[in-house]
């Protein structure tokens, strides 16, 4: 009888052994389908000037962009003054050097902006022009699957400029979901006062990015659109600034890589770097906006 019982005992040990081994294994496989791979890197092409094109230009497609019929949220990136030139296919390289281009050609764009059509032109400076810059939008954005509801501005130094420049001349047209300048001079009209427009300037959500000690294009800039607009244009939302501690110019590899979210101290009176901004941008659409 006590045999019996001990083999008894056996069995149900190795029966509730069995038993325990399969959920486990059964959480480690649900586990495994709730974590998906980060999303491949797509690839950039120069587009340069010529018939038919009358800026030069590259561009980078989401991977699958080319098997797929959908369409894709799109990012419009400024270059800064060195990577300005006329837009042939030797000059195009430069882009390169800088900001988004720079991330996608060394592979280093983070998975959360891989899913973006980044078009990127290229100007000759010193400043870009508003008027060029929305002729060409006109001429390259129907060559590929933008969703228009997801047409996003952004740039550098002298694209972060561009940035306000292009607002500033064209106010709410209701083209760009939202806006992303970072190290930009802005230079309202009419000059003598240069406070913002709030009719151009409060209806497009804005986050701008600038160090607090920049050299170039001092951090005032930015301080005096956002602060203004802030507080006398009631904009539906709430323009942001984030100001980095002892930071010069060059704030926007830690702004698009996104270590500036956890590596670089921020001025507390300002805004934190405290969420993904391509997230942010994805969050704001033309058609969820209100407009004046």
């Amino acid at each position: 009888m006590n045999r019996r019982r001990a083999r008894l005992a056996i069995a149900l040990a190795i029966l509730a052994g069995t038993v325990a081994a399969a959920v486990a294994t059964v959480v480690v496989v649900r586990h495994r389908h709730q974590t998906s791979p980060p999303l491949a890197m797509g690839t950039m092409e120069k587009m340069p000037l010529g018939p038919g094109n009358p800026v030069g230009f590259m561009v980078y497609r989401p991977a699958g962009y080319e098997r797929s019929r959908t369409s894709y949220p799109a990012i419009v990136y400024l270059h800064g003054f060195g990577e300005s030139g006329h837009g042939d296919a030797l000059d195009l390289n430069v882009l390169v050097s800088a900001g988004l281009p720079r991330l996608v050609s060394t592979g280093q764009l983070p998975p959360s902006a891989r899913g973006f059509v980044i078009l990127a032109p290229q100007s000759s400076g010193p400043v870009d022009d508003p008027a060029v810059l929305h002729r060409w939008l006109a001429t390259a954005l129907p060559r590929y699957r933008v969703d228009r509801d997801r047409l996003y501005l952004t740039g550098i130094s002298m694209g972060g400029q561009g940035v306000f420049d292009y607002l500033d001349t064209y106010g709410d047209a209701n083209e760009f979901a939202a806006m992303v300048p970072i190290s930009g001079a802005f230079v309202a009209r009419p000059v003598p006062d240069g406070v913002p427009s709030c009719e151009r300037m409060a209806h497009t959500p804005l986050w701008a990015f600038h160090g607090d000690s920049d050299d170039v294009v001092p951090v005032q800039n930015s301080i005096n659109v956002v602060a203004n607009v802030d507080a006398h244009c009631r904009p539906p939302e709430r323009l942001r600034l984030t100001i980095y501690l002892d930071s010069f110019h060059n704030v926007w590899d830690r702004t698009y890589d996104l270590s500036g979210r956890t590596d670089n101290p921020t001025e507390p009176e300002w805004d934190p770097y405290d969420s993904d901004i391509y997230r942010w941008l994805l969050d704001h659409r033309r058609h969820d906006r209100p407009h004046p």
